[in-house]
């Protein structure tokens, strides 16, 4: 199979319809549209023999956050060939902790202390840590070392902010975190 020429468009939908003229582009410099490029492209003359494939190394850039399509093109003695590219760019993730309060708020002044206040003997306050994701990308939670004493714990730490978890853009996930005091013993201060 001979390559005959590659070409690309902007982005046309599932059913090869635009509501304007098709309008292929020369591939110049590796530039393959929308946002795409490849230093190894095919070019009109280069022989694809029986059984033999070839890998395109692709790059992707965006200029701003968005959504990029491209429509790549390859006419061939074997037929005509085409490669829809999709692409999104977003900001990064922007991770926000805070520690809930007795009075039923949250406190995320830095640094981010948080207070159980006075425990009495043989009681449990328990208080929430929240992390929340107001940046443009899922938040991953890569390290998470909850505590395991016998009276600083975290009671769901195997499902509340575990590592691997991910935090959607605009959500908020919840980890507890209880102080279990201990019962004063006879002839105990």
């Amino acid at each position: 199979m001979t390559f005959l020429g590659s070409a690309w468009t902007d982005f046309i939908d599932a059913e090869g319809e635009s509501d304007e003229p098709v309008e292929f582009r020369n591939i110049t410099n590796g530039d393959i549209g929308g946002g795409f490029s490849s230093s190894s492209l095919p070019v009109a003359g280069d022989i694809l023999t029986t059984g033999q494939s070839i890998t395109l190394p692709l790059k992707f850039l965006a200029d701003e956050t968005g959504s990029y399509a491209t429509f790549l093109q390859f006419w061939t003695t074997g037929g005509t060939l085409y490669v829809l590219l999709t692409a999104s760019a977003s900001t990064a993730p922007v991770a926000s902790i805070s520690v809930s309060t007795s009075e039923g708020g949250w406190n995320s002044f830095e640094p981010v202390v948080m207070d159980f206040g006075d425990v009495l003997s043989g009681t449990t306050v328990s208080r929430d840590i929240r992390i929340c994701n107001s940046g443009g990308a899922s938040l991953q939670i890569t390290k998470s070392k909850p505590p395991i004493q016998t009276e600083l714990l975290a009671p769901n730490s195997a499902t509340d902010l575990h590592e691997g978890q991910t935090i959607d853009v605009g959500g908020c996930a919840l980890g507890q975190v209880s102080i279990v005091a201990a019962p004063l013993g006879v002839n105990k201060v």
